[in-house]
């Protein structure tokens, strides 16, 4: 097999096309794909650069005259049609719609879009784009991750990976979601590396406007009920502080 046959396997595999598909884009049939491959046959001029148009890689690529690692400050990765739910799960393993040029530098392997609110508390909104490198083994205690489940179709979740009481779980980033217990059933697709923000707009502002004035609300609340037994808003203040030490500390004696 030549160099230009192993190149045209491996961008293909790539880019998750069979033989016949990438005949199909660059006008050849899969027959003659395979002799391409195989170095059986090598594609005419006007072929070779339909070939690396396709896959955003230069003649030389092709043919092995530049090393890509050393030579590219960007690589490849899929970008998922199926989007990650950060809320109720979605399938995550679904076709591939596209794939980006991302620096070296951002150390991930696939990205798909967010939707949902579960995660919204670390500034993760619908939308945004999360990129993802496969995990190595480890456990990644109390990182944000994607989360298959087995037995739903591989439905999947945008969540902190987080161990509790000797109990693994999927803990959101929204107090109105409560944990996914982490079974048997559940794999661990990727751990977030990067996020590409979508640009806020004026409904994101209504929204945490909204949480605001439900914030102050029952704030007010609080000093009020507290006035009702004599203690001003800085009393309140400082048994709140002294509650939540004697919480914290409690957890870390866990």
């Amino acid at each position: 097999m030549s160099t230009l046959g192993i190149n045209i396997r491996r961008f293909r595999d790539k880019f998750g096309l069979t033989q016949s598909q990438l005949g199909e884009k660059i006008g050849v049939a899969e027959s003659t794909i395979s002799l391409y491959e195989s170095g059986k046959r090598e594609p005419d001029l006007a072929t070779l650069q339909n070939i690396a148009n396709f896959f955003k890689v230069t003649i030389d690529h092709l043919l092995g005259r530049v090393d890509e690692e050393k030579k590219e400050p960007f690589h490849s990765i899929p970008i998922y049609t199926s989007k990650v739910r950060a809320g109720l799960p979605i399938l995550v393993d679904g076709n591939v719609e596209e794939y980006i040029d991302i620096p070296n530098n951002i150390k991930a392997d696939f990205g798909a879009y967010v939707v949902g609110d579960s995660m919204m508390y670390v500034g993760i909104h619908s939308g945004d784009l999360a990129m993802f490198k496969k995990p190595n083994g480890d456990l990644p205690i109390n990182q944000i991750v994607v989360a298959s489940v087995e037995n739903y179709d591989w439905e999947a979740n945008l969540k902190f990976f987080v161990k509790d009481n000797g109990h693994y779980a999927l803990r959101s980033a929204n107090p109105e979601y409560e944990d996914i217990v982490f079974t048997e059933n559940h794999h661990i697709v990727g751990i977030l590396t990067n996020l590409v923000k979508q640009a806020p707009g004026l409904p994101d502002y209504s929204r945490m406007l909204r949480i605001k004035e439900d914030s102050d609300e029952r704030w007010s609340d609080v000093v009020s009920l507290a006035a009702n037994h004599g203690l001003e808003p800085e009393q309140v203040k400082s048994l709140l502080q002294i509650n939540l030490q004697a919480a914290f500390a409690l957890t870390k004696k866990r």
